[in-house]
């Protein structure tokens, strides 16, 4: 039976078995790199005014994954997310208001310069902010 992958973090799971004696690298290492990124790493994107969609792949390097997005260039700009849930920290540096969505369900808003958590619940994304506001 092939690997599996976790469904938000998209993460290498071993099936029963497989990779005998060859787990730790650089399987191992990937997998906990991949941990690393979506704690603590960090992702610039630089929109064009039109819709940016995060990549996202099993077993590979992806900007959905990380923790923080720092977003930069033109709005206003869509930036489509994976629908699974997920938190991310977003710093808004473009030239005006960015809305965050999955492509089905509520968008969360970023005006220019806010820096905000957004909780994505696989449908609609927020932000999580003092009593619902954005932090500047």
């Amino acid at each position: 039976m092939p690997s599996s992958y976790t469904p938000s973090l998209r993460l290498e799971m071993q099936a029963a078995g497989e990779n005998l004696n060859t787990w730790g690298a650089p399987r191992l290492n990937n997998t906990l790199a991949r941990i690393d990124f979506a704690l603590a790493g960090r992702t610039v994107i630089a929109l064009a005014g039109t819709d940016y969609r995060l990549s996202s792949q099993n077993a590979g390097d992806d900007e959905a994954r990380s923790a923080m997005l720092d977003l930069t260039g033109l709005a206003p700009a869509r930036l489509l997310v994976p629908a699974v849930s997920k938190i991310y920290l977003v710093r808004n540096r473009t030239t005006g208001s960015v809305t965050m969505t999955t492509g089905a369900g509520a968008g969360a808003e970023l005006g220019p310069g806010d820096v905000t958590l957004v909780a994505c619940d696989g449908t609609d994304l927020f932000c999580l902010g003092a009593a619902g506001l954005a932090l500047k």
